[in-house]
């Protein structure tokens, strides 16, 4: 495949056509980004040539100085989309950007006060329903009923992932821990007050001596954070 050069006698060499297949169509990640990708490199060399050949410039230096820096670009978004499933990963080699646990308990509530929380049924099934927890030192908590589908799956299995509501930016962050039940008074009593960010009454007018009311505490093992879906970067933590 060549690209067709308008206006030849403005570059230098006298040539016609630029072969691209090689050095554009190198990207083919799955759900189809490679084409997009390669299109949008395209795209950034036709306007490379474009703006060279009405100053009068030749094809010195294009690929290595212009264009290989709009490939980087338009490869960067969805490559890191594709890879991102990869990256979050644990036995995954850290390959993009790392961040420290206190990032994320900066980041969570910075991105939206609820999350979702995915659990796993006794039968192997999962589950998925909306929380709104709150950190407490290292740990991240969230109030609950004890007859819940929550408290019966983490019963079953204590393996958890959250996720934080993606924002308009589309900046997102998923967290997977270790949870367990808290329906202890003590507990209860140290947590209904200074912990959480919203009246706890509301849910639970018996205050922390209703036998219907429990704590979930998560364990944070490992977390990844995505920028723009993925296109702004990711950062991954992993407990250590």
């Amino acid at each position: 495949m060549a690209l067709s050069l308008s206006g030849p006698e403005a570059l230098t060499g006298g040539m016609r056509q630029l072969p691209i297949r090689d050095s554009v169509c190198f990207f083919n990640p799955i759900r189809g980004q490679g084409m997009s990708s390669a299109a949008g490199q395209c795209r950034g060399l036709q306007g490379l040539l474009e703006a060279r050949a009405d100053r009068g410039h030749g094809l010195t230096g294009l690929a290595t100085e212009y264009f290989f820096p709009v490939v980087v670009e338009w490869a960067r978004g969805p490559w890191t989309q594709g890879a991102r499933g990869d990256f979050a990963h644990p036995d995954a080699p850290l390959q993009c950007g790392l961040m420290e646990l206190d990032d994320i308990k900066q980041k969570a509530p910075d991105l939206s006060p609820w999350a979702h929380i995915a659990t796993v049924r006794a039968d192997g099934t999962p589950d998925v329903t909306p929380v709104h927890p709150c950190w407490e030192g290292d740990t991240l908590w969230v109030m609950v009923f004890v007859g819940s589908a929550k408290v019966r799956n983490i019963g079953a299995n204590p393996n958890v992932a959250l996720h934080w509501q993606v924002t308009e930016k589309g900046d997102g962050l998923e967290l997977w821990g270790v949870a367990s039940v808290h329906a202890d008074l003590a507990t209860k009593e140290r947590l209904w007050n200074g912990v959480f960010d919203y009246d706890l009454n509301v849910f639970a007018p018996g205050g922390p001596s209703s036998p219907e009311i429990a704590f979930v505490s998560v364990r944070p093992e490992r977390a990844l954070y995505v920028a723009a879906y993925g296109m702004g970067g990711t950062e991954r933590w992993r407990q250590t």
